[in-house]
């Protein structure tokens, strides 16, 4: 089924939330999330809670780089390696993130974008909305994308859900649609990790997920109109909805004292069904490789 026609009103129910949920703190702090390609990378597995109210409201930070070599675009047989500032300011929960794969000094994950954990729910059930910038394609970017044009870079909103069964163990569950309107359809993430500790300061995470998008976003990404064909020299393409891809990795992260934090990620990635057989896949799988490291404060 083609989610596309549930994105206006998810999207406005999203962003009424967003709003409600944002207003006592965007006064206080502003700054323009810049979205990192790859995954958030998920926090460790949860920790035996309550705090106090002057512990969620107080403020936290980090800054940082990340250095991330990858594939240019999915499916793409030539890689890229790109060095990025990187950080996050958290006040109680709500947070503003350019870049995943960090983690609080409470441990909670932290996602690239503007996020707000949702109130009510438990330790072992926490949900979340989001924005986050999605910077689009270039047909620039690659030799296989020329005659393709171009996908605009836009924001997206982002539902998500984090359930923690058992120690050390975690579910994300997550939605995610362009809230302005310019890349039509929606798609979806599911991701298992589970977390081994390493020591006071360190661990070690392995994850699986698996990716789905509605008809409308496989056919931006992963197909080829009959105008694109004309200029690209590629055979037409009409996916429909489906799991476009899947993916497995591990993580370590660790905290250097008090002030220093940093992470390593090793990743595979392929994509599956309508998408490997797109034209524009000339890889079915790649590696990723990241790691950053960040001051807090």
């Amino acid at each position: 089924m083609d989610l596309a026609h549930l994105r206006p009103v998810v999207s406005a129910g999203a962003c009424a939330v967003v709003g409600c949920l944002l207003w006592p703190v965007t006064s206080a702090r502003a700054a323009t999330p810049v979205a990192v390609g790859g995954q958030a990378l998920p926090a460790q597995a949860a920790e035996p809670s309550a705090e106090s109210s002057e512990a969620s409201r107080r403020w936290e930070g980090a800054i940082g780089v990340v250095v991330t070599n990858r594939p240019e675009f999915a499916g793409a047989a030539d890689r890229s390696t790109g060095l990025r500032p990187a950080g996050f300011l958290r006040w109680g929960r709500f947070t503003l993130a350019s870049s995943g794969g960090f983690s609080t000094a409470r441990r909670d994950a932290v996602d690239g974008g503007l996020g707000a954990r949702l109130g009510g729910g438990s330790e072992a059930l926490r949900w979340s909305v989001g924005l986050r910038r999605e910077s689009g394609r270039g047909e620039t970017e690659s030799v296989d994308l020329l005659g393709m044009g171009s996908i605009p870079s836009t924001i997206q909103g982002r539902v998500s859900a984090r359930w923690n069964p058992a120690p050390r163990w975690q579910v994300r569950g997550l939605v995610a649609f362009d809230v302005l309107g310019k890349v039509p359809g929606s798609e979806a993430d599911l991701t298992l990790t589970h977390t081994w500790p390493l020591g006071p300061e360190s661990s070690w995470s392995t994850t699986a997920g698996v990716g789905f998008g509605s008809r409308s976003f496989n056919r931006t990404w992963h197909g080829v109109t009959a105008e694109q064909s004309a200029r690209s020299g590629k055979p037409v393409y009409e996916p429909g909805a489906g799991v476009r891809g899947v993916r497995i990795g591990g993580t370590w992260r660790a905290a250097f004292g008090p002030r220093w934090a940093g992470f390593v990620g090793l990743g595979y990635s392929r994509e599956v069904g309508l998408a490997a057989d797109s034209p524009l896949s000339v890889e079915d799988g790649g590696m990723t490789a990241s790691a950053g490291l960040v001051w807090r404060f």
